[in-house]
């Protein structure tokens, strides 16, 4: 967590102090699925659920290989079914600051990889019905560090086709009704389309 914090952090000292050369910026919304990769995952009921944002992505240039992003998005996460002693369903709220790493910006698609940092907020709504081992808390907020890898297709000259697929790690326990030293995270895989609002 410590590493990931130091990347952002210096690539956003970066943003900052380039800001006159930010010549592109777009506006984008998402959709897809999340999936709890985390303890409860060995119990094989896993469900696919969604993840639903936007975001500001600012270029640097229009060659630059490194572009910021400021994200805001929903998240579920849960098992498929409600009635056992280990289901659950948590809902998420994210905001963070990510950064994109392009490869080779001279390709028609250009492939990416990034980290993030930021807060989320979450709520059980679902909680065991196994009173021995409840969430010790159904609310609050935690640190979220998103990993992922990507890739930005041109559809036309203002419009941008955007996938992006990782993990996302937390420092907090509480996202699902297993309790014990390992911290929560989950898998995303989403899609999007990007709109450049650059004057």
């Amino acid at each position: 967590m410590k590493t990931i914090f130091i990347i952002v952090f210096t690539f956003s000292l970066s943003f900052v102090s380039n800001l006159e050369s930010i010549s592109q910026t777009y506006i984008g919304i998402y959709s897809g699925v999340a999936q709890g990769i985390d303890e409860s995952s060995q119990r094989g009921n896993q469900g696919f659920e969604r993840i639903i944002g936007g975001s500001i992505v600012y270029n640097l240039k229009n060659k630059s290989r490194i572009a910021s992003e400021l994200s805001i998005f929903y998240t579920s996460i849960g098992t498929n079914g409600y009635s056992g002693d280990n289901d659950y369903h948590t809902s998420i709220i994210t905001g963070d600051l990510r950064v994109r790493y392009f490869f080779n910006r001279d390709l028609l698609m250009s492939p990416y990889i990034g980290a993030g940092l930021g807060i989320s907020f979450f709520q059980n709504n679902i909680r065991p019905l196994n009173l021995a081992n409840p969430f010790q808390q159904s609310f609050g907020a935690f640190v979220s560090a998103p990993i992922f890898v990507g890739m930005i297709y041109p559809i036309s000259k203002s419009v941008d086709f955007d996938i992006q697929v990782g993990p996302i790690l937390t420092n907090t326990d509480l996202l699902n009704p297993i309790i014990n030293d390992t911290y929560d995270h989950w898998f995303y895989a989403r899609v999007g389309l990007y709109f450049n609002v650059s004057k």
